[in-house]
């Protein structure tokens, strides 16, 4: 995440909690402790944050809703095993098929 995007996120911030009034070094502790974060991901965390918390988020608390944000985009084929096997039902299927598609070729010639 880059400095513009950290300040957007302090940004959304303050526009949930006027009363807050971060300056140049809050926008700077802000990026330094979120810098490593996809600002995608962080500015949904931080939505996130938003909807449930009553006084401005700490960068940790940014953090601990990055994750949960993450684990949700992650790529289904990531959390299961690279050693996927059908289950029987996908293998009685793939072979009712395979046996359909064989009669289909046998009665084409």
């Amino acid at each position: 995440m880059d400095v513009t995007e950290s300040a957007r996120l302090v940004g959304l911030i303050k526009a949930v909690f006027p009363y807050w009034k971060p300056d140049r070094e809050t926008v700077a502790a802000y990026h330094l402790l979120l810098d490593d974060l996809d600002g995608r991901l962080a500015a949904e965390a931080v939505k996130d944050v938003l909807r449930s918390v009553e006084r401005p988020p700490a960068p940790a608390q940014i953090r601990e809703a990055y994750a949960v944000v993450r684990a949700r985009h992650r790529p289904r084929a990531l959390e299961e095993s690279s050693s996927w096997e059908p289950s029987a039902e996908e293998r009685a299927e793939n072979l009712r098929r395979l046996e359909e598609l064989t009669a289909r070729i046998g009665r084409a010639r």
